[in-house]
This record gives structure tokens, C-alpha cells and sequence, in this order.
């Protein structure tokens, strides 16, 4: 009996602190707005998947994203793309809020012709004031769809390390910001049908004002007949650079015209 009126206060005090909302009884579909879209650089002509990541939170826990962005192209020759986001209302007896951030990737096609775009995400919070974002597609300078060979990535996550402090007095060590201790390395894990793959470089750019890290595997593949076409694994761990407060996108060529998207913290 004291546990059932333990658990019974314990639940109470739990909902009082959590912020929650009335709950409409109907299921219904919105369409949702991203709080940032990052827009990763050096797209041109030839790419087959021109992406975009979209950054935001749901209303409230009875909200559930479905599937990835729709992209509409109808007025692409004006130079316009326009996203839509659904996101599916599922009624529960008390919705919550939540402030955990979605990554949503938003595919815009193969093969957009060079020129400056504005893209769209309409909304049905605000439909007169939708989100929009600028991006340009470059021409291309080779004519192939990527100008190396990049690892095909499998998997991609970061990890943190703490940096010991040595040879300081715990008053020094205190003093210290906490932060500039914290290393993060990126981790890839690629594969290649070609055992003669070898990893030739990873080329890790900043692009500060558009928060983007962008991380070019770039392989080696030997075509002499000798390579057995046989899967090859190839691993890689790096330090990423220290930046400026804020959120980035990770983004991580692959092959065949693919990418991986992580976002990191700083």
C-alpha cells in the first residue's frame, strides 16, 4: 500500500514539472518547419544527389515525422525548390514537449542545372511566411560526377575524449574552461569489392558561416586485374578542428554520388 501511494506522488510530481499541451482527439498531418537548413557546398551539374539537412524539433511528443522530405521542382526553371516536411499528429492523453532536435535529409534530385536557388519549406504553422534558404549549383569543371574516387562509407559517428590536464595545481586546472579539454574525432568505416583500395586522404574543411564541416574520403582504387573484387574494409579516426559555439552538420562524401550526415555540438 505504501508503494502504490509512493509511485502514485512520484508520477504526479513528474507531470507537474514537465510542460504539456491540450491534445486534439483527431489524427491529422502538418507540415513542419525546420529551425536552420544547412546547405553543404561544392555541389555542381553532375551530382546525383544534391542534398540539404533540415534541423528543427516537433511541438510536442505526439508528433512523429513521416519520411523524408517531399521536394517539388514544378518551378525549378524559375529557379525555386519547395520542401514539405510531414510530420503526423497521433492524439495520447497528454502530449509533452520535447526539445530534442531532428536531422532530416532532404534529396533535391540529379543533375540540377547550374545557377543560384532559393528554396522553400512550406509550413502549415506559417503559410505566408515560409522558411527559405539560398543555394547555388556550380557548372561543372570535369564533367565527371565526382572529381575523385571517395570511400563508400557504411558508417559515420563521432566520439569525445577528455584531455587530461598534467603537471597543473587543482586551483589552474579549475580556472580552466572545460570545454577546450573535449577532443572530437570522427570515425568512418568504408568498404570497397576491390582489395587493392587504399585510403589516400581525408580532407576535413570548415565552412564557418554555413556551420558545415565537410570530410572528403578520398581512396586509391588499383584496376589491374590481379585485385581480387572481394569486400575490403577500411577504417579512419581523426580529430575534428575546435570551432566557435554552435551546432554543425558533418557531412561526409560517398560513393556513388552518397553521403553520410551526422551533427555535432560544440
Amino acid at each position: 500500500m505504501i508503494l502504490g501511494i509512493l509511485s502514485f506522488v512520484f508520477l504526479a510530481t513528474a507531470h507537474a514539472d514537465t510542460p504539456t499541451v491540450a491534445a486534439p482527439k483527431e489524427k491529422h498531418t502538418v507540415y513542419v518547419t525546420p529551425d536552420h537548413m544547412f546547405v553543404p557546398p561544392g555541389y555542381d551539374s553532375t551530382d546525383v544527389n544534391v542534398e540539404v539537412g533540415l534541423v528543427g524539433t516537433l511541438p510536442n511528443n505526439c508528433f512523429e515525422l513521416a519520411g523524408s522530405p517531399v521536394v517539388d521542382h514544378s518551378r525549378l526553371d524559375q529557379g525555386i525548390i519547395v520542401l514539405r516536411q510531414r510530420a503526423i499528429y497521433k492524439p495520447k492523453l497528454i502530449c509533452t514537449q520535447i526539445s530534442e532536435p531532428y536531422l532530416q535529409i532532404a534529396n533535391l534530385g540529379a543533375e540540377i542545372p547550374a545557377g543560384n536557388y532559393q528554396i522553400i519549406v512550406e509550413s502549415s504553422e506559417k503559410p505566408t511566411e515560409p522558411f527559405t534558404t539560398a543555394m547555388t549549383i556550380a557548372e561543372t569543371e570535369t564533367g565527371d560526377i565526382d572529381n575523385f574516387h571517395y570511400l563508400n562509407i557504411q558508417d559515420a559517428f563521432l566520439t569525445k575524449k577528455t584531455v587530461e590536464t598534467v603537471g597543473q595545481s587543482e586551483e589552474e586546472t579549475l580556472l580552466e574552461d572545460p570545454k577546450n579539454k573535449i577532443k572530437r574525432f570522427l570515425n568512418l568505416r568504408g568498404e570497397h569489392r576491390n582489395v587493392c583500395v587504399s585510403l589516400r586522404d581525408v580532407d576535413i574543411k570548415v565552412f564557418l558561416k554555413e556551420r558545415i564541416i565537410q570530410v572528403l574520403p578520398i581512396v586509391d582504387l588499383n584496376q589491374d586485374p590481379s585485385c581480387a573484387k572481394k569486400v575490403a574494409e577500411v577504417v579512419f579516426s581523426g580529430e575534428l578542428p575546435k570551432l566557435p559555439e554552435g551546432q554543425y552538420l558533418v557531412h561526409i562524401r560517398s560513393a556513388f554520388g552518397k553521403s553520410k550526415n551526422v551533427l555535432v555540438d560544440f
